[in-house]
């Protein structure tokens, strides 16, 4: 299981390439760069504030199996949705399923987890 400190230090070497980035303001290569580093540094916050409650590895591995659980059981209910809205089977339609559902907060809540047990 990752340490506060590991984390601080993963988080300074993402500012300082942060900083770094900035002076090649105008590369294109740089803004996505730039931009995949201030994503980094976000899901680094969220690993800290997660350390910061001391979970015991137990709690870590119970919460990975219950927000898995979730998900599935909101990805069963899709169909039923479909029916409920009148909807076609679409791209859009589950995009707009899992936006309403908010699978995609629960799928950062576990990477965010597995980052820290793993």
């Amino acid at each position: 299981m990752k340490t506060k400190s590991e984390i601080n230090e993963m988080m300074t070497i993402a500012y300082q390439g942060a900083n770094e980035l900035r002076l090649l303001k105008n590369d294109v290569k740089s803004k996505k760069q730039l931009a995949r580093i201030k994503k980094e540094v976000k899901r680094l916050k969220e690993v800290k504030l997660y350390l910061e409650t001391a979970p015991r590895e137990e709690f870590v591995k119970e919460e990975i199996e219950r927000l898995s659980r979730r998900i599935e059981q909101i990805n069963g209910g899709y169909k039923e949705w479909l029916k409920a809205m009148n909807k076609t089977d679409s791209i859009q339609a589950k995009k707009e399923y899992r936006e309403e559902t908010g699978i995609a907060v629960l799928n950062r809540q576990i990477q965010t987890l597995r980052f820290i047990f793993y």
